[in-house]
């Protein structure tokens, strides 16, 4: 494919990757080879940040990656980043000993960072390497990514289940890996469940008494879709 075209045809011993839609931030070329300084470390992500818009989901998104960052950053102390970024660099010879870009998931920055965990390399997150991205503005956009992840996901927890609860990759194989496992099941089984639990108040304590819409109703909704509703 492309990126083995290009990997074939690089000379360096480091090699960079960049989304078409994303944009990197002064200095950051510089930043985030700088890790490479350890010979273990086979990848470095970068902190991304959602290009925001006059859009309304695009401000959920800059939450969310906001989260997922500092997330990343707490596994980065631990040596335990399970994904790469849509700005990462790869030690040249970390991609050859894994037989390069596979191209076998949806997801294959998350199947790169399990190949070259088991190949003992480390990945590392470079704060101070910053990207900005772009993002599906809308809603039809957005499952259609959200999709094509989780499908991904779950290629990557069924092909690297030898790592769940893997003595030798330590906080890796103890907490990482399990967490995506009970992440990606919570996220299966937790909308199914909040929209019964929301549809099913609904009619039971208002189209069944024929109130379909109403203030009441509105603020039955709200309360479900914000925080107000956990403080009411």
């Amino acid at each position: 494919n492309a990126l083995n075209l290009g990997l074939k045809k690089s000379k360096s011993d480091v090699v960079i990757l960049l989304d078409a839609d994303t944009l990197v931030e002064k200095n950051s070329l510089l930043n985030i080879v700088q890790p490479f300084i350890e010979k273990q470390v086979g990848a470095v992500t970068a902190a991304v940040k959602v290009i925001s818009t006059n859009k309304i989901l695009t401000w959920f998104e800059q939450v969310e990656y906001a989260t997922f960052y500092g997330w990343n950053f707490a596994c980065n102390k631990i040596n335990a980043i399970p994904v790469t970024s849509p700005f990462a660099a790869f030690r040249r010879s970390a991609l050859d000993s894994i037989g390069g870009f596979r191209g076998e998931t949806a997801v294959e920055d998350h199947d790169l960072c399990m190949h070259l965990k088991k190949k003992g390399y480390i990945v590392r997150m470079m704060p101070e390497a910053v990207a900005s991205t772009h993002m599906p503005e809308t809603l039809k956009g957005w499952v259609k990514q959200r999709m094509r992840w989780r499908y991904g996901i779950l290629q990557v927890l069924r092909e690297h289940k030898d790592l769940f609860l893997n003595r030798k990759h330590a906080a890796f194989g103890y907490f990482i890996f399990p967490t995506q496992v009970y992440w990606y099941l919570h996220s299966v089984i937790y909308l199914p469940l909040v929209s019964y639990f929301i549809l099913g108040d609904y009619f039971k304590y208002f189209a069944l008494k024929g109130d379909f819409i109403s203030f009441e109703v509105a603020k039955y909704f709200f309360n479900w879709f914000t925080l107000f509703g956990m403080a009411d």
